[in-house]
């Protein structure tokens, strides 16, 4: 109900009192709704969301929401999802906030970008869990922290509850009882800490705030969905106007242990040489609505948790792996979007409707990748096309861009009738599909899409769960066609809410700072790579940054350049303010592929089928969907960037993890980073740790504008890029830190 309050209040500039609230959230209003109401505007108002002003009406805050960052001189800084720079906060308007405090700031100096805390919502309570000590019958709690607190924790637990001994819980900041002690609330039983996943939830859940498991009201929603799509619900809707693709050709491409399916495909040649390519999305908000505990549990979420062998959905699997996945020969409701894409790669005409499919195969990216490669793949000889009333044999062969030679390979040669099955080559079909992929990839190049290099990686687990080898996550054709085929559909979804002028959940990116960009191009020339294409700082464009990367490929360094410039742009976050998406060039674009695993492309899902296909809206509705809108934006572009620390941290664990077993070996190694007290490696095996300069043979000094180091006569020792051989000398995957020892410089 808080997001309501908000979006109602978002789109009200004079405000709303409590009653006005309650009339717009409910038809049939009554004093219950009414005091869960005002309990809703309590809360808001003590986390500085909301304030109240003159004839109780309540207004949006201007305070700014964020989390401190402690300096040892007790200055800080308060760091703000989604805002580029931090906030500055000098000692004397530090209130009593401690390190990673969560705040309310209010801004004293624009020019400046300083701020002086107003009030602390949330302690920092370590990892926000403890530790259950049952001792002779007798329950405390130790709390679990990386560092030491500044006051001492009083936990408030049920006297009752059947605690046991090594049980961890997660904990709630409730109060400052005085200035030595903060009062917190013990909350659910997160894992015991000799589980085999333990690691994982405290990392995830005390650090990130990662929700685990659901509530029994959600868990109930989930279990009352239909497992199948009955023929009564399937007729319904196709005569409320549901278009039926069931006898197409669709099917999906997903990882080999994937099982939450969100997206299925098709492609045709079109009689005029075009190509119509169908997205096909999983049907979410058909079974989860506004009103419903899924929604709610979905929208605090934001998105699903990829925790490195495990998944922590953002709907229950009842939903997210049953009724709501493209899973193969079974029937699903979809949202369809079908474009018609010429040959240069430009959308012509698209649609966004409600559609059925049954999905022909479960396909995985190995074995298409192994077809693209002119490879067999067991399993993957021949699709079923169901012939529809009309159409003739020939119609479907071209369709399928065949000869007839090639179609009767596959089938017999008789006289076809509506009903009848036509086999059409997995690997004809792939590949025409491929042809269309590298189409679309060429017109997104031409465009300034930048190609930045991924450097994620990914790893391999014994049956005990123990990391056994770390691989680079490589992006092979196979993966870069579905990629090209659901920015196709992201951007024509987006295109066509933006055109029609209704509220919507845009992805956006915007354009880098032209200092950073302009410190870039500096700081290269400062290693010997003199860039000499013209880039107009005043108004970057994104083909500016693509042939910057274009031209740094040929360096020696381009690994660590490439790296370097990605952190020079900004960060991609949601918005309902459409400015467009600096990294693939795009005017218009959203996410609309994934709502099983992304809040965002439920919210899109829900206002599409209201505004664009069911034409169900009035000024009211669309009111409070523009706040709606605009404070979840806020909210998923949080969570999203959490999600990510919390995914970094684990892999950082693990990596840790692996390297216990590595500790002395020597690697090949590439400087990532330097800092004035030691510099970050990245190993063959793709392993970072840090070379404390302590170890360093050589006396060295640091040089911050060349971020390397130099030694007698200022000759450059050791910098960003250089190849060097290292020694693991420690690893501890509690603090996810391994370090290493320099052996010498390659």
């Amino acid at each position: 109900m808080k997001e309501k309050i908000l979006g109602l209040i978002e789109g009200e500039k004079g405000g709303l009192d409590a009653l006005e609230i309650t009339r717009k959230l409910f038809d049939n209003d009554t004093v219950d709704d009414l005091k869960s109401v005002q309990e809703c505007l309590y809360e808001l108002e003590s986390e500085g969301l909301i304030v109240i002003g003159k004839a109780n009406r309540y207004r949006k805050s201007d305070l700014i929401k964020g989390v401190v960052d402690m300096h040892m001189k007790g200055n800080a800084h308060v760091v703000v999802p989604g805002r580029e720079e931090d906030i500055f906060i000098a000692r004397p308007y530090m209130l009593n906030a401690s390190h990673n405090d969560t705040v309310l700031v209010k801004i004293i100096n624009e020019e400046e970008n300083e701020g002086k805390i107003i009030k602390v919502i949330n302690r920092n309570l370590g990892k926000n869990l403890a530790e259950v000590v049952v001792n002779n019958g007798k329950v405390s709690f130790s709390i679990l922290s990386d560092e030491e607190l500044p006051f001492n924790v009083v936990v408030d637990y049920d006297k009752n509850a059947p605690y046991v001994d090594g049980q961890i819980i997660s904990l709630k900041y409730v109060k400052d009882i005085d200035r030595n002690n903060v009062l917190a609330k013990a909350g659910e039983v997160i894992t015991h800490k000799n589980a085999p996943d333990s690691d994982i939830k405290i990392v995830a859940s005390g650090e990130f705030g990662i929700r685990f498991g659901f509530s029994d009201e959600v868990l109930k929603e989930a279990r009352s969905l239909p497992q199948i799509l009955s023929l009564e619900d399937i007729e319904s809707e196709i005569s409320k106007g549901r278009e039926d693709f069931r006898n197409e050709i669709i099917f999906t491409i997903d990882g080999c242990d994937t099982k939450d399916i969100d997206d299925a495909i098709s492609v045709k040649f079109l009689p005029n040489g075009n190509y119509e390519l169908g997205v096909h999305i999983a049907d979410v908000t058909h079974f989860v609505h506004e009103d419903s505990e899924l929604w709610k549990e979905a929208g605090v979420r934001g998105n699903s948790n990829y925790l490195a062998y495990s998944v922590e959905p953002m709907y229950p699997p009842e939903l997210s792996n049953g009724i709501c996945s493209l899973n193969p020969n079974v029937d699903r409701f979809t949202m369809s979007c079908i474009m018609e894409i010429n040959p240069s790669g430009k959308v012509v005409s698209s649609r966004v409707v409600e559609g059925i499919i049954n999905s022909r195969k479960q396909m995985n990216y190995d074995s298409v990748q192994k077809i693209l490669d002119g490879e067999k793949a067991e399993g993957y000889e021949t699709l079923d096309y169901i012939l529809k009333d009309g159409e003739s044999f020939e119609e479907v062969i071209m369709l399928n861009n065949m000869t007839l030679d090639e179609a009767y390979q596959y089938n017999e040669r008789k006289e076809y009738v509506s009903g009848d099955v036509i086999k059409v080559p997995c690997d004809k079909i792939l590949n025409n599909m491929h042809t269309l992929s590298k189409i679309i990839r060429s017109m997104k190049k031409r465009r300034g899409e930048i190609d930045f290099e991924s450097n994620e990686i990914k790893f391999e687990f014994d049956e005990n769960k123990f990391p056994i080898d770390v691989k680079l996550r490589v992006q092979r054709e196979a993966e870069k066609l579905i990629e090209d085929f659901m920015i196709a559909a992201n951007e024509s979804v987006a295109s066509e809410m933006f055109d029609a002028g209704f509220p919507y959940v845009y992805r956006v990116h915007d354009m880098p700072s032209p200092l950073k960009i302009q410190n870039f191009i500096n700081y290269i020339s400062l290693l010997g790579v003199q860039y000499k294409g013209k880039i107009d700082f005043d108004n970057i464009s994104s083909m500016d940054v693509q042939k910057l990367n274009d031209f740094l490929k040929d360096t020696e360094k381009y690994s660590i350049f490439n790296k370097k410039l990605l952190r020079s742009m900004q960060k991609a976050v949601y918005s309902p303010e459409n400015r467009g998406h600096f990294g693939i060039a795009s005017p218009c674009y959203s996410h609309f592929t994934s709502p099983i695993r992304r809040f965002s492309d439920t919210m899109g899902h829900r206002i599409i089928k209201y505004c664009l296909i069911q034409n169900k809206y009035t000024k009211e509705f669309l009111d409070k969907w523009n706040g709606y809108i605009a404070y979840m934006s806020d909210h998923v572009s949080g969570t999203e960037r959490n999600s990510e620390k919390c995914e970094r941290a684990i892999d950082d664990m693990f990596a840790a993890k692996y390297m216990t077993n590595h500790v002395g070996e020597e690697y090949d190694a590439v400087i990532d980073s330097c800092l004035k007290d030691g510099f970050f490696v990245i190993t063959d095996k793709y392993i970072s740790g840090r070379v404390d300069v302590s170890t360093l043979e050589d006396r060295v000094y640091y040089d911050e504008d060349i971020e390397g180091y130099r030694g007698r006569g200022n000759k450059i020792l050791y910098m960003i890029g250089d190849k060097v051989k290292v020694e693991c000398i420690g690893a501890y995957p509690e603090s996810r830190e391994i370090d290493f020892k320099l052996v010498r410089k390659l």
